[in-house]
């Protein structure tokens, strides 16, 4: 038997009512992986709750004309493998293009649905393509800043919001009357993933789950949020 675990605040699925950067932050993702049609407004009419398609979205009456036709969701998804539904999720925009320098990783390796409630983002633990994604959609032009976060975090973790200022946190506006940017970035997770193997001499499988620890119960309680068996 053997096992593993990662944390899970790397990069949320965007909600229907999600900030405007982490939005952003999607369609920059998608762009860098060569998306022909961004699909951001697609998955967001995919989890929200009308009938009204976004400009470049899809709702029950697009996916009822397939050939297999289905119904549009309107909900949280369940998991990340329902990207695979939404319109404009190809395959190789999921599961990424291995051969390709740097290799593309596969799309539920970046992004989770049980990640932080308001999808912020661990900073210590958010993958390269993450980081530098909320980087070019917050601080267009600047994907230095994903490079030097990325350097320091191999030296030290970021333990307080404030190691981050330099880096990854917007300036205080200039005008006392502009509200501050929100934040996206946290420096500590609740949600982790964990996989674990079972092996025989003729069989094996693989199941995978996803667990909670209350950051302020931490050494009281873990909680399973789901399972499968994916091998």
């Amino acid at each position: 038997v053997s096992g593993q675990s990662e944390k899970q605040d790397g990069g949320q699925a965007p909600d229907t009512g999600g900030p405007a950067l982490l939005e952003a932050a999607f369609r920059a993702l998608f762009q860098a992986r060569g998306a022909e049609v961004d699909p951001t407004d697609a998955i967001l009419d995919w989890m929200d709750p009308d009938d009204e398609p976004r400009p470049e979205g899809a709702e029950s009456d697009y996916y009822a004309s397939l050939d297999i036709p289905y119904a549009c969701k309107n909900g949280p998804m369940d998991s990340v493998d329902e990207l695979l539904l939404i319109k404009g999720v190809t395959l190789d925009l999921f599961f990424g293009l291995p051969d390709q320098e740097p290799p593309q990783r596969p799309l539920d390796e970046l992004v989770t649905v049980r990640g932080h409630p308001e999808g912020m983002i661990n900073a210590n633990t958010a993958p390269e393509d993450v980081l530098y994604a909320v980087c070019e959609a917050r601080f267009p032009g600047e994907s230095h800043r994903a490079e030097q976060a990325m350097a320091r975090r191999d030296e030290e973790p970021f333990y307080k919001l404030e190691d981050l200022e330099d880096l990854l946190r917007s300036p205080p506006p200039e005008n006392k009357e502009t509200p501050p940017e929100p934040e996206i970035f946290i420096v500590t997770s609740e949600v982790f993933r964990v996989q674990g193997d079972g092996m025989t001499e003729t069989s094996a499988v693989r199941i995978e789950a996803h667990v909670k620890r209350p950051a302020e119960r931490a050494a009281e309680i873990v909680r399973v949020l789901d399972w499968r068996v994916i091998r």
